[in-house]
């Protein structure tokens, strides 16, 4: 099970989909990747999640706001100036699209070097987490048990945990789907964060990757450079 920067990406990717749904409903979004700027012209060209460049414009009047890691309430926004955008920062920006451009009323980011930091805490918490195999699961009572060599945790679940699972072939957090207790099934393989007992044998879950998933290994005997065979 390989839980990687990406999971982190992830979860600041749902931070502005939050952010998002709190900017008024009748303005054109953006989101993504601050590849260039241009100081001169107030002028920011963003590589959208799915690929596309859009420039963004930043009026005078515009609202720059830089979220602080880990936050998705924009009560907790900072406010910045333009020169306080970097390339490398996530970029959320609201306002009238035309085409490939958008006049941006309000833009929030999070910067390059609080993404680093957020991505380090949480790989450092994740690392604290439990990593096993699920040996019994009890949907109504939103609990499950966690065999790691040879012991045994007793995981709760909250109204708040979040589940994940992951793709059939693919061990891989960017490639799991969001997912609920009742897909969970004995002899899964899963990664547990949350808070644990005074024992440590009683964990209460904050977030959950699990699944199935078929990992092929053995020996190269030959390669064919030209249908890209193994």
């Amino acid at each position: 099970m390989k839980l990687t920067g990406t999971a982190v990406l992830l979860g600041l990717l749902g931070s502005f989909f939050r952010l998002a749904a709190q900017t008024p409903s009748a303005a054109d979004r953006t989101l993504g990747e601050v590849t260039s700027l241009d100081s001169e012209h107030h002028a920011i060209v963003l590589k959208e999640d799915k690929g596309a460049l859009v420039t963004v414009t930043v009026g005078d009047k515009a609202f720059l706001l830089r979220m602080p890691p880990g936050e998705t309430d924009m009560k907790k926004a900072v406010k910045i100036a333009f020169t306080d955008i970097a390339v490398g920062d996530r970029l959320l920006a609201a306002g009238a699209k035309s085409g490939e451009e958008l006049e941006a009323r309000t833009v929030v980011i999070m910067s390059k070097a609080d993404i680093a930091q957020q991505q380090r805490r949480e790989q450092e918490e994740w690392r604290k987490g439990l990593a096993g195999i699920v040996a019994s699961v009890t949907p109504e009572q939103r609990a499950f048990v966690v065999t790691v060599g040879d012991k045994k945790y007793n995981v709760t679940a909250t109204d708040k945990t979040e589940y994940r699972r992951y793709a059939a072939d693919s061990g891989n957090y960017s490639d799991s789907h969001p997912s609920t207790l009742a897909d969970m099934k004995p002899g899964d393989q899963i990664r547990v964060l949350g808070a644990k007992d005074d024992i440590g044998l009683a964990v209460t879950a904050d977030r959950v990757v699990f699944g199935t998933f078929t990992r092929v290994a053995g020996v190269i005997s030959s390669v064919n450079a030209e249908t890209g065979e193994l």
